[in-house]
Formats: structure tokens, C-alpha cells, sequence
């Protein structure tokens, strides 16, 4: 595989006050096939909008690849809780298209989560071009109650595996449902149905609590000096 790589100026690290950043990352004009993209999550790069990247710190290693294997996955106690308390969610996998419901749960998402950063004030055209304008192969999955509209998982289908993006959902419904443990586990299952390995769930960094969850998951690997290794 060759593709033209660039490696992005110094800039702030978005999980350490003290640490600076660097970013290695897909020269925007290469194709990339779904062949492509899978060799490179398998290297551990990650999609936003429609740049292919991943950390290129001279002094850190802390933002580690992780995926789990939809094969082998077996759910832990709380995690079939979670599914249990969901049996009432249904969900269809549908093509990326912008709905003004999707928007207005972001936006609800990005008011209760992330109230700095940016994100918060993301407009109807920021929001298709970082959820919905990847340039490969990506899906919504959408979660209903009924007909209420409770949680978007925005995925990309490569060769061998499934790669979680973003996900966003009712924050009034997150504590009582779970529902970003929930979004990960049906992305698992379907991982499985599809005959795909693997759900690659980008960085997982150890020191950080926000992170904590991606290490929860059964049949968890992570890339360590390009050689993948259970967690």
C-alpha cells in the first residue's frame, strides 16, 4: 500500500493541558477503496469527516488503537443488563443522509456533552461534513423507541470490519439506558452478521477516564508497536 502521508504542524493536545501534538495523516487527494481503509485501521488510523489520520507524537504514546473481535465478544454481566434494558429499541441501518431529527439529537448530544471545544456550536452544514461527507463506504444506524428518535451511531463498513465514528443520543435517556455501551454492542452484533472480524473503536488512552469504557469489551486488541495484542 502506498498512499501519500503529511505530517500536521504542532498543535494543542485535546487530552493533555501539558502535552503538544502532532498529527500524521492521508494526503486528501489520495483514493481510498475499501480495501485501503481497511489496511489502514488495521494500522491504526481513524476517519473524521473525510480525513484519515492518527497521532504522531514525538513524546507519547498514550492514544493506543483499539478493536475487539465481533467473533469472539461475549457480553459481561452489566453488558447484558444493557441489552436487556434495551430489548424495546429497535434500529435500522440506513445510508448517510442529513434529517433535520438527526440534527436537532446532536445538537441536544453536544449541548449536554460537550458544552467546550467547539463542537457545541456546529452548524447544520459542520455537521454533514464531519458525520455524513466521509468519501467511503459509511452508515447510519438508527435507534427508535417506538417512533422517538433515541441515538445515531455513524459507522464505516470496510472489507474485514466495522469502524465506530461517532455516536450521539438522548442525553436524558443515557444513564437510565446506557445507550453509548448500547450503540457499541449492537455495532459488535453486527460486525458478526455482516461475517465482518472486527470493530475498530479508535484511540483508547489509559490515564483517561473518558476512555475508560473502550477497555470494558471482551476480546479486546490493541496495537502496540504495529503488532496487535490482546488488551
Amino acid at each position: 500500500m502506498k498512499i501519500a502521508l503529511h505530517i500536521s504542524n504542532s498543535h494543542e493536545c485535546g487530552y493533555f493541558d501539558d502535552r503538544i501534538a502532532t498529527t500524521l495523516f492521508v494526503d486528501p487527494g489520495e483514493k481510498i477503496t475499501s480495501r485501503t481503509y481497511d489496511e489502514l485501521l488495521n494500522k491504526g488510523f481513524r476517519r473524521s469527516g473525510q480525513l484519515i489520520y492518527k497521532p504522531h507524537c514525538k513524546n507519547c504514546n498514550a492514544c493506543v488503537p483499539l478493536r475487539i473481535s465481533s467473533q469472539k465478544f461475549k457480553p459481561s454481566r452489566s453488558q447484558q443488563r444493557v441489552l436487556n434494558k434495551n430489548k424495546d429499541v429497535t434500529y435500522r441501518v440506513m445510508v448517510p443522509q442529513y434529517l433535520d431529527e438527526h440534527y436537532g439529537l446532536y445538537k441536544d448530544y453536544l449541548s449536554s456533552r460537550h458544552k467546550t471545544g467547539g463542537m457545541e456550536k456546529h452548524t447544520a452544514k459542520d455537521y454533514q461534513d464531519s458525520m455524513l461527507n466521509s468519501g467511503v463506504n459509511t452508515a447510519l444506524i438508527e435507534y427508535r423507541i417506538k417512533d422517538k428518535l433515541i441515538c445515531v451511531a455513524v459507522t464505516d463498513l470496510v472489507e474485514n470490519g466495522l469502524s465506530a465514528v461517532y455516536t450521539f443520543f438522548d442525553p436524558r435517556l443515557s444513564k437510565q439506558r446506557s445507550l453509548g455501551t448500547f450503540a457499541i454492542l449492537s455495532q459488535i452484533y453486527l460486525a458478526k452478521s455482516l461475517q465482518r472480524s472486527w470493530l475498530y473503536l479508535g484511540y483508547w488512552i489509559q490515564e483517561s477516564r473518558k476512555m475508560a469504557y473502550k477497555s470494558n469489551f471482551s476480546s479486546s486488541q490493541i496495537l502496540i508497536n504495529g503488532e496487535w495484542n490482546q488488551l
